[in-house]
């Protein structure tokens, strides 16, 4: 799934119901990066909240795909990046 703004409700939609039956470290952190993208800031630190708690050793190398979409003009992570590498996510 192409981390995106385009068919932002779906995409969030899907991932939510696959991170039901296989919430896999890729799921569940992509699912936050979703939220973020669609603007649902709160649910996004939620959901990165969770994620992280289950799968801590990810963390660095989400935070380096977020980076990098930023840094290609996806500004929709900015917050949620911030949010992670500010001390407020959990360490």
């Amino acid at each position: 799934m192409v981390l995106s703004r385009e068919q932002i409700d779906d995409k969030v939609a899907f991932n939510g119901q696959v991170m039901r039956f296989a919430p896999s470290a890729d799921v569940v952190f992509r699912q936050a990066i979703l939220l973020a993208l669609k603007g649902e800031q709160a649910a996004a630190r939620a959901q990165w909240d969770l994620a992280e708690a289950n799968y801590p050793s990810d963390r660095g190398d989400v935070i380096r795909v977020m980076e990098r979409m930023s840094a290609g003009g996806e500004d929709g992570v900015a917050e949620l990046i911030r949010y992670t590498t500010a001390g407020n996510a959990k360490e």
